[in-house]
């Protein structure tokens, strides 16, 4: 038995590491500023003091945590073992005989969920580490046997390229994190060498030539011109005649040149037919049995800040999106999915961004994204672990997409706080919809 302590134990992915280490029966610790992190299994204190650490014998920190952390200058004088959590996670997952590893900058926590329902449902036992509060098990961890740990392989700070997995997926390669990589060259390296250290691969066909992949049981994707093409080994796996069906999409799968069957995603957003695909060659490579694949999209629950209904009058919809190719992928969906056959209903699309260097390296993509919607709310930068910069913040998004919409009936307006979007929701017509998107602050308590 040890004693860890957890500094920003509040995180997704602490919580749920801590958890592990508690089961395992081990004493937990940990500190986190907000006074609203409490958990049944650890003592929590809600600051940064070197007394913290006092009992510890293990000190863990995550990428948002500074060196100059008053924790961790206290635990390597003290000379306690420090380690970072990827590090922790790479040393749990080892003892796993299989490890699934999702990474990508867009839907891991999604499809994530999807293989976790699927191997549920056919007896698999499978322990899983989420990104969120999966809807199926209400954790942002399932604790299983183990022959097989499914998890989210984060890409910022490299933490991913602490991994070994049996089974890595990359869903997507493109610019994120630039206050961390600097540039696209360095994330495609990133993905290269986590490629290459992963005994099989599954890589979209459409990033799979940004990295010399050197391994050679990867599956890529068909380059025939089909409606959706994705993940695959000898070419052959894709989505065709994706249809909208009341709140889920249909499509017809096809594998290895044959019609396997027709899919009911319960999910509204086309995306997730991609993340859909690359869940099914997960479980080919597993050797599950394909209905069990096709039981678990119809009934598929998700997880919390992921498309997450919080009202129906208004309908309130709450999403984690933060980056401009996450927001176009939710606001189109919505549009597509709640507005196109009523042009008399507005979206309102209420944003607040996440971290100031992201919000300074896509700020025109965040304001031709956001220019989309009828109305535009934003709240101040979620700072994260950053200081402010000069021009990013989000009252300047705010400023630039009012000039935007001076010529226009669509209206832009800053929110103070959380409590002014609230209140701003109760004032609206039962019939609208309200779209509310970011990594920050949740929406949620809001409406509990």
């Amino acid at each position: 038995m040890k004693v860890y302590h957890f500094i920003g134990i509040g995180g997704v992915s602490m919580s749920a590491l801590a958890r592990i280490l508690f089961e395992d029966g081990n004493v937990i610790t940990g500190s986190d500023i907000n006074p609203n992190t409490k958990l049944d299994f650890a003592t929590v204190y809600h600051n940064h003091d070197a007394q913290n650490v006092k009992a510890a014998d293990v000190v863990v920190y995550n990428n948002a945590i500074q060196s100059t952390n008053p924790e961790i200058l206290s635990a390597r004088k003290l000379g306690k073992e420090v380690i970072s959590r990827a590090n922790l996670l790479a040393k749990i997952s080892s003892g796993y005989k299989n490890v699934i590893a999702l990474s990508g900058m867009h839907g891991k926590t999604t499809t994530t969920e999807m293989i976790a329902e699927v191997f549920l449902r056919a007896g698999k036992n499978p322990t899983v580490h989420i990104g969120a509060i999966s809807n199926c098990f209400n954790s942002n961890l399932r604790l299983g046997g183990k022959d097989y740990f499914i998890t989210e392989a984060c890409e910022y700070g490299d933490s991913f390229l602490s991994l070994k997995p049996t089974l890595s997926i990359i869903l997507n390669i493109e610019p994120e994190h630039l206050d961390y990589f600097k540039n696209f060259s360095n994330i495609k390296k990133s993905f290269q060498i986590f490629s290459n250290q992963s005994k099989n691969v599954v890589i979209h066909n459409n990033y799979e030539n940004l990295i010399k992949t050197k391994n050679k049981n990867k599956y890529k994707t068909n380059k025939k011109t089909n409606k959706i093409k994705v993940f695959c080994d000898n070419y052959c796996i894709y989505a065709k005649n994706i249809k909208k069906i009341k709140n889920k999409l249909s499509y017809d799968l096809y594998y290895k040149n044959k019609f396997k069957g027709k899919v009911i995603l319960n999910s509204i957003i086309e995306k997730n037919v991609e993340n859909s695909l690359a869940c099914f060659l997960v479980c080919k490579h597993f050797h599950i049995d394909e209905r069990y694949f096709f039981a678990a999209m119809r009934k598929f629950k998700g997880t919390k800040r992921r498309m997450e209904v919080l009202s129906l009058n208004p309908l309130v919809i709450e999403d984690y999106a933060h980056h401009p190719s996450e927001l176009k992928t939710v606001i189109e969906s919505v549009q597509k999915h709640y507005l196109e056959d009523n042009l008399n209903k507005k979206l309102i699309v209420i944003f607040q961004p996440h971290t100031y260097t992201r919000t300074q390296a896509f700020f025109e993509d965040f304001i031709e994204v956001l220019s989309k919607a009828d109305f535009v709310g934003i709240l101040e930068t979620f700072s994260a672990r950053e200081n402010i910069i000069q021009g990013a913040s989000g009252f300047d998004l705010y400023k630039a997409l009012k000039i935007k919409f001076t010529s226009s009936a669509k209206k832009a307006i800053y929110f103070q706080n959380i409590y002014e979007v609230k209140n701003y929701i109760l004032t609206l017509p039962k019939n609208s919809i309200v779209l509310y998107l970011g990594a920050g602050e949740s929406l949620a308590n809001s409406f509990n």
